[in-house]
C-alpha cells in the first residue's frame, strides 16, 4: 500500500530507522490519522 518493504518497516519499529518525511501524509492516510496526529 505504501510502496515500502517489510524490512523498511521492520527498521521503522526497531528504531533502527526513520522514514523519509516525503511519504509521511501516505503513511498517516493509510492509518486513517490525520498528519498532525501522526507527527505528534
Amino acid at each position: 500500500m505504501l510502496g515500502v518493504t517489510n524490512q523498511t518497516v521492520s527498521k521503522w519499529e526497531s528504531e533502527t530507522s526513520m522514514p523519509d518525511v516525503m511519504p509521511l501524509p501516505r503513511i498517516a492516510d493509510a492509518l486513517d490519522i490525520t498528519l498532525d496526529d501522526f507527527v505528534f
